[in-house]
Formats: C-alpha cells, sequence, structure tokens
C-alpha cells in the first residue's frame, strides 16, 4: 500500500495465517490485509497456498479491499469471519476484482459469507462453498456493478436469510453466468441457488440443482424479488 504503481505478491505453497487480532482498521496494521493500490496476488495453485483468516484469534474477515485493480490467482481463502460484510472478501469500492484459479470456503459474514461485492467482480474456474451468512448471500453477496463466473461452481453454501448460494441486491447492475454450477446450497429464506431482488440475470450452460429454501421461502432454485 505504500509504493505507487501496480504490485505483485507471490505467495510460494504454504498456509499464511493472520494471528494480529483487531477489527475496522483500513491499513492492515490489525486484522484483516487491508489492499489500497493495484495489486497482483498470486499463489502457487489453490491446493498448496492457502491464506487463512483464523478468525477465532483475529476476529476480522481476510481480504478488505478498498481501491485499485485487484486479482487473486491460485489461492484459498478460508477462515474468515468479521461478524460483518464479506466473511472472506469484503470487495468495498476497489475498481475491478478478478478471482481465477482459486477456492473461497469456509468463511463467514453477515452478508455475503465467502465474498461481498459492490463493484465489478469476476470469478473464473473458481470455487466458493461451504460459506456461511447471518444474513443474505451465503456463497456470495452481489451488492452492487456486476458479477461475472465463468467455469465456477458455488456450493455447500448457506444463508440464514436468502440466496444460499448468490444474492443479487437491488443496487446490483448485472449477474452473469457462464459454463458454472450452482449446487447443494440452502436458504432459510428465498432463492437457495440465486436470489435477485432486481436487475438482470444472464445464464449460458448453467447446472442449478439440489438446492433449498426453507421456512416458507419461495425458490429453491432461483427466487425473485
Amino acid at each position: 500500500n505504500t509504493l505507487a504503481g501496480d504490485d505483485t505478491i507471490s505467495l510460494p505453497a504454504g498456509a499464511y495465517t493472520l494471528t494480529i487480532a483487531g477489527f475496522s482498521e483500513n491499513d492492515a496494521a490489525i486484522g484483516d490485509l487491508d489492499v489500497k493500490g493495484n495489486l497482483a496476488i498470486t499463489g502457487a495453485g489453490a491446493a498448496a497456498t492457502i491464506i487463512d483468516g483464523n478468525s477465532s484469534v483475529t476476529g476480522d474477515r481476510v481480504l478488505h479491499l478498498l481501491s485499485g485493480n485487484v486479482a487473486i490467482t491460485g489461492v484459498t481463502i478460508r477462515k474468515g469471519n468479521p461478524n460483518a460484510d464479506g466473511g472472506g472478501i469484503f470487495n468495498q469500492s476497489a475498481s475491478t476484482v478478478t478471482v481465477t484459479d482459486s477456492i473461497i470456503s469456509g468463511n463467514t459474514g453477515t452478508r455475503g459469507g465467502g465474498i461481498f461485492s459492490e463493484t465489478t467482480l469476476t470469478l473464473t474456474n473458481s470455487t466458493v462453498s461451504g460459506n456461511t451468512t447471518t444474513g443474505s448471500g451465503g456463497g456470495i453477496y452481489n451488492g452492487g456493478g456486476t458479477l461475472t463466473l465463468v467455469g465456477s461452481a458455488i456450493s455447500g453454501n448457506n444463508a440464514a436469510g436468502s440466496g444460499g448460494g448468490i444474492q443479487k441486491s437491488a443496487f446490483s447492475i448485472m449477474l452473469t453466468l457462464i459454463n458454472s454450477t450452482l449446487s447443494g446450497n440452502r436458504a432459510d429464506d428465498s432463492g437457495g441457488g440465486i436470489f435477485s431482488a432486481g436487475g438482470s440475470i444472464d445464464l449460458y450452460s448453467v447446472t442449478i440443482a439440489n438446492n433449498t429454501a426453507d421456512n416458507d421461502g419461495d425458490g429453491g432454485g432461483d427466487g425473485g424479488g
């Protein structure tokens, strides 16, 4: 964050565990990792390179994206829980975010257990699985901008509200899924797979299967608002 221009962080194989407790600080001094400029994070593959939020100690999420263009490739992001939006990744105001060949798993948030995104987010050949939210968007909460999934899987996520797999808010412009799968997600309210509160959704060669919506909610696969 202290250097101008584009930066790259190359992470060899290994588990990188956050250990400094703290929340609601945006200079990466405590809690999560705050990103405030153009950055590429490149791991050795999702099975080999793990960024662990260690939320039982830190009390925070894993990545907080505040500005710039951010590219995340070949990593697993897990065990974030800030008791706030975006357990794994909170894309608050970065210009564009791309997640490629990565896994977002085992995170918890109040909205967006795995990812909360307010701008432009693209996932390619990635998996968002086993995340939980106390609100809506167990896997991903699309709070604004555009969300695009290509060759990706949203599976086994849980929401206490709507959108077990994906929640698309009224402020989101477009949701596009291409050659992707939403399966085994669950919502206590509506939209086990996807819940859309407005805007457009385009699906191309997409499988939506074995999602559930409980508590008299609507739409095991896709619930509209």
